[in-house]
């Protein structure tokens, strides 16, 4: 098997520029060839049988809650490729009323940006933008920064502003009584957010960074 560095995946375009991410031959990456999936199917215990369980208690919810509030869910929009084919998913295929929102960081790509635009005028959906402030993230990413855990910057800032931002769209879901909050990952971001862990694994886990 030939493995090419830097190229692109065609399914998940996930880049061969990411740490430990081969694309090979076919332009498909490690998760989309299912060199590194059943690693975590392994790992997780994730059957077929439970993501057929999880797919089913999805549907069901969706259905339940469809048209019952002012919005079905709340989508966190960051103007990635995940959550920007989540918000067209969620809209074109499931019918949803989408509130989405987004968290200015003040340190946005352009490029993330050129797609919320793109997807305003394509997509009809309401945006909401949550913006702590410059000061706030100056603070508070010098603190991490300045205080790194022993597992690394990426553990000591990504585990910590994920689930900041995170807090940002539960708060607005509940300040709007909106019942249900979606985010999108790429396979494996972060490793701990498996994206096919049920119930019983959330109520176990302990969330706070």
């Amino acid at each position: 098997m030939v493995m090419i560095m830097g190229k692109t995946c065609k399914k998940c375009l996930l880049t061969g520029r990411v740490a430990g991410i081969t694309i090979d031959e076919n332009e498909l990456c490690d998760y989309c060839a299912s060199r590194k999936r059943n690693d975590w199917e392994e790992r997780f215990n994730i059957t077929e049988n439970l993501k057929m369980r999880l797919r089913d208690e999805m549907e069901k919810y969706f259905d339940r809650i469809k048209g019952q509030y002012a919005y079905d869910c709340v989508l966190g929009l960051s103007g990635g490729k995940d959550s920007s084919y989540l918000l067209y998913h969620l809209i074109k295929v499931k019918k949803m009323k989408v509130l989405a929102v987004h968290i200015n960081m003040h340190f946005e790509s352009r490029v993330a940006e050129k797609n919320i635009e793109a997807l305003r005028k394509r997509l009809d959906f309401d945006l909401e933008t949550v913006d702590p402030g410059f000061e706030f993230y100056r603070k508070f990413f010098r603190t991490l920064f300045l205080n790194p855990n022993k597992a690394g910057y990426l553990k000591s800032i990504c585990y910590t502003c994920g689930p900041l931002n995170i807090g940002f769209c539960l708060k607005t879901a509940v300040d709007r009584k909106i019942p249900l909050v979606l985010l999108a990952f790429s396979p494996n971001q972060p490793e701990d957010l498996f994206f096919e862990w049920g119930r019983e694994i959330i109520r176990a886990k302990d969330w706070i960074p």
